[in-house]
């Protein structure tokens, strides 16, 4: 090689280079630099792109310093180009722009490389600064430049700059039959949700690859449009490319997302037909799309067919098994892949302690908590905050909170949230308050999630003043900014729902129809404000509400129709509410619920057609929920059906219900069925049932207060709420009423009238807010469960002689009692 001259130096180094040997390439160069031969153009850009190649940046740079430099060759704007390249393709972008900068002379390749190299690089806010000074300098952009500009605007979703490069290609003639440059357009569409422009453009490139087509499917996969997905495949097969793992993963997943088991196994047959059966990444599709349809077995086949199973394809078997319930199998699964040395990760465990969640699986998150104890993974601030939200979701706020202050002190606004959102689950919207407290004096600045909490826990307390101020600092906080704030439609619903919940509708009326000015009220903003009109018992109103959301072009969805069904209750409208139950199958498509059922088990009930909503609950799916049937033993009492009570009191004690027979011990009172009021309760005893205890709200200044049924031991000014008690005794006999609705208590001894007073809790909660707040100041109360029959008359009479009005929210509406009277229409249960 010593006979060589330059030219077959510089030469065979290309050619090794060019052919894939850039080892060989590199000691051929230096062969050539120990002979004294200098390097030409050539065989730099060769050696540039040698190192490249092999990621080699700290050689790169030494080449590019004291060979391309010390050369002269470095002003060379193709040889500075290529240095641009290599550092970009050794990863180093801010080596690439030095590089750039110092180019004396840029032309089109090196903007369009530089350009590239912002885009590749996870810089497209970059990419797109330094196109328009390109554009500024006069340099006109070609197919490639725009390759690189697309990709930078597809992942900032700069669809308003990616229509205008779309048609500055099309005005300069540059698409034609470029496959690159077509499907870079349809790439861009694509993930700018554009999903129709993205077809349209498919529909009319003249040349299409492999590319093109799994491109388009994963535009229509990502966007919910699965049936089309599915189609695209064999729309291909027809134009006559076979599908690659590319191409069936995205439709797997479709299949998947649709819970379709029939597409999918179409799909698996393709598969099968093209061998990739044990590919992994299309086998652990597979392993998904059967998990999430249900067919564990097909599940498991899949994985078994896998030659070396990764950390994915076990992982997402075990999320299969734990999604649909099967905890044991989800621990078999752990322990396996513990014996066959696939260690579970930080990862692993938050995806096993969502997949508790999403079927509210507490005793096997529980059993994965443990695991995780046991694994040594050390808990860092995603694993503890899924644990949170995993104890949280699962209906256990007590757990959430005790491993939440296990936490380190350093705990960002996520976790809080999950906390808050734990408690807000059980209704526990005190102890809600108490933790945003102390989330404040912690400093942790709240975010749209938190308010969502917060706003949750004011409507459960009908705690209005709360619910006001919280409003006004999501205001000053701008949260209500549809451009800024993604969830700023979903904070307005909260908040209409507040303010109806609190029982001030005018606050919820005046938001709603912002919300409408504002175009911001979807479906859910509708149900929400429905179900408002619903719970003051305005029947007329929430189905003029329900029909006026259709006309205004918003579908209604599943909870729509459970408004104005409750809607329709508060009116006996039974035909109404029959025909809303049967459209929603045949009419929109919508398979009725246990809502629905329950809904119209209600009004049936109330309406005394217990024989037809004890008919109606059989066919409930899933058989009718605890409350249900309740509602229909309630009914019972009321219309004093003796024999259709112990039928369903006996369907409830299979519920383990010792509501029920707390519920048939008053229906036999009622009925002087003396024997059986006795062993009524004596089954409540025996069978070891404890009925839920009655609770009541009220707001007094900024301050909620809580009252248990029988439990005065807590009671703020215990003697002037009996004081009071007192005075309304004597008011309400010198106004003349023929029952006296409190004498059982005015006729007893202090500790009997404490006793008797204090055994419903609403009842103290109501003579509390009368004097600890100046007359005429409307109440309004909050119970956990249904205001009894004599409450309810004792509230009556007190709206009379004390002049107030008086709102009390119990488990189903609100009661308006005013001047004597209340807003509801049908019988208290």
């Amino acid at each position: 090689m010593a006979d060589r001259s330059p030219f077959s130096w510089n030469l065979a180094i290309a050619e090794y280079a060019r052919n894939g040997h850039h080892a060989r390439a590199l000691e051929i160069f230096r062969a050539m630099a120990l002979e004294g031969v200098a390097p030409d153009r050539v065989s730099c850009i060769a050696i540039l792109d040698a190192f490249a190649s092999l990621g080699d940046l700290s050689q790169g740079e030494f080449f590019h310093r004291t060979v391309c430099e010390a050369s002269g060759l470095g002003s060379d704007v193709v040889v500075a180009t290529a240095v641009l390249t290599m550092y970009n393709r050794c990863g180093s972008v801010s080596h690439a722009r030095r590089a750039f900068d110092a180019m004396v002379v840029r032309n089109v390749v090196s903007w369009s490389a530089m350009i590239a190299a912002y885009a590749q690089r996870g810089h497209p806010g970059d990419a797109l600064e330094l196109f328009v000074r390109m554009d500024h300098e006069g340099v006109k952009a070609n197919a490639i430049t725009f390759v690189s500009v697309l990709d930078a605007c597809a992942s900032m979703r700069a669809i308003a700059l990616g229509k205008s490069i779309h048609e500055r290609i099309v005005a300069d003639g540059l698409l034609g039959d470029d496959v690159i440059l077509g499907n870079t357009i349809v790439n861009m569409y694509g993930k700018c949700g554009e999903v129709d422009l993205a077809r349209e453009v498919f529909e009319r490139m003249e040349a299409k690859n492999a590319v093109t087509w799994n491109t388009m499917i994963a535009a229509c996969s990502r966007h919910d449009r699965y049936k089309e997905a599915f189609a695209l495949l064999g729309e291909m097969d027809l134009d006559g490319l076979r599908p690659n793992k590319i191409t069936l993963v995205s439709v797997i997943d479709a299949c998947a997302w649709m819970q379709s088991i029939v597409r999918g196994r179409i799909v698996h047959e393709i598969v099968a037909g093209e061998g990739l059966e044990s590919d992994n990444t299309v086998a652990n599709a597979l392993v998904n799309l059967y998990g999430k349809c249900g067919k564990l077995r097909a599940a498991r086949h899949a994985l078994e067919g896998i030659e070396t199973r990764d950390k994915i394809s076990w992982t997402t078997l075990l999320a299969a098994y734990a999604r649909h319930g099967h905890g044991k199998r989800a621990i078999a699964v752990i322990k396996r892949m513990d014996h066959e040395g696939v260690k579970l990760d930080s990862f692993t465990f938050v995806n096993l302690l969502e997949s508790c969640v999403a079927i509210a699986a507490l005793a096997l998150g529980e059993e994965i908590h443990d695991r995780l104890a046991e694994s040594g993974i050390e808990l860092d601030p995603v694993l503890q905050t899924a644990l949170v939200d995993m104890y949280g979701k699962c209906g256990n706020p007590d757990a959430a909170r005790r491993a939440f202050d296990r936490m380190s002190d350093v705990r960002d606004v996520t976790v809080w949230n999950a906390l808050l959102a734990a408690y807000v689950l059980r209704d526990q919207g005190k102890e809600t308050l108490g933790i945003f407290a102390r989330m404040s004096l912690q400093g942790v600045a709240p975010d749209a999630v938190t308010f969502l909490s917060i706003l949750d826990a004011c409507a459960s307390l009908a705690a209005l003043g709360l619910g006001r101020l919280t409003h006004s600092r999501m205001l000053e906080r701008g949260l209500f900014d549809r451009q800024a704030v993604a969830s700023a439609d979903l904070l307005t619903t909260s908040v209409i729902n507040m303010y109806a919940k609190c029982g001030s509708l005018a606050d919820a009326k005046a938001e709603f129809a912002k919300a409408r000015r504002a175009r911001a009220s979807d479906v859910v903003a509708w149900s929400a404000m429905v179900a408002a009109y619903s719970q003051f018992g305005l029947s007329e109103e929430a189905l003029r509400c329900f029909y006026s959301m259709q006309q205004e072009g918003v579908k209604p969805d599943s909870v729509s129709f459970v408004s104005a069904i409750a809607g329709c209750s508060h009116s006996g409208l039974v035909r109404e509410a029959v025909a809303f139950f049967t459209s929603l199958r045949h009419d929109h498509g919508i398979a009725p619920t246990e809502a629905h059922f329950a809904c119209l088990v209600d009004l049936l009930s109330r309406a005394g057609w217990i024989r037809e909503a004890e008919a109606l609950m059989r066919r409930a799916p899933l058989g009718a929920h605890h409350s249900t049937w309740m509602t229909l033993l309630s009914a019972c009492r009321t219309y004093g059906d003796l024999e259709r009570a112990r039928r369903v009191a006996a369907r409830l004690a299979s519920l383990r219900s010792g509501s029920a027979y707390s519920l048939l011990a008053s229906v036999f009172c009622l009925s002087r069925k003396w024997d059986d009021v006795r062993n009524a309760r004596q089954s409540l005893v025996e069978r070891g049932f404890i009925t839920q205890p009655g609770c009541s709200w009220i707001e007094i200044n900024n301050r909620v207060y809580e009252f248990f049924a029988g439990d005065d031991r807590l009671l703020p000014r215990e003697e002037e709420i009996f004081a009071e008690l007192e005075r309304l005794c004597v008011e309400i006999r010198k106004a003349g009423y023929e029952r006296d609705p409190i004498k059982k208590v005015h006729d007893h001894g202090e500790q009997e009238k404490k006793f008797l007073l204090s055994y419903h809790s609403e009842k103290v909660a109501v003579v509390f807010g009368l004097i600890s707040t100046p007359e005429g100041t409307p109440l309004r109360i909050v119970k956990n469960i249904g205001v009894c029959q004599d409450c309810h008359e004792v509230i009556k009479c007190i709206s009379e002689v004390a002049d107030r009005v008086i709102t009390l929210r119990d488990d189903r509406s609100f009661h308006q009692f005013s001047h004597g009277s209340c807003s509801c229409k049908y019988p208290i249960r």
